[in-house]
């Protein structure tokens, strides 16, 4: 599964995609919401974990733009 991580704490960000890279996944981390966005343009990705309070941009509408890229 690819799996894409959003988190600006990116030691946070490193440790989730160890993780999920541990179980077999294929992880990605990111951490400004533009970033993560700019490529869901061209990547597809199967899940999508991130933080939902970030600096750059809230949850919401970080699921709201995702979405439309889909």
């Amino acid at each position: 599964m690819r799996i894409a991580v959003l988190d600006d704490d990116q030691k946070q960000s490193a440790l989730i995609c160890t993780v999920l890279n541990a179980a077999g996944h294929d992880c990605e981390a990111f951490s400004h919401s533009k970033h993560l966005l700019t490529s869901l343009q061209a990547d597809r990705f199967d899940m999508l974990v991130f933080h939902w309070l970030l600096a750059d941009m809230g949850g919401a509408e970080i699921v709201r733009l995702a979405r439309s890229l889909l």
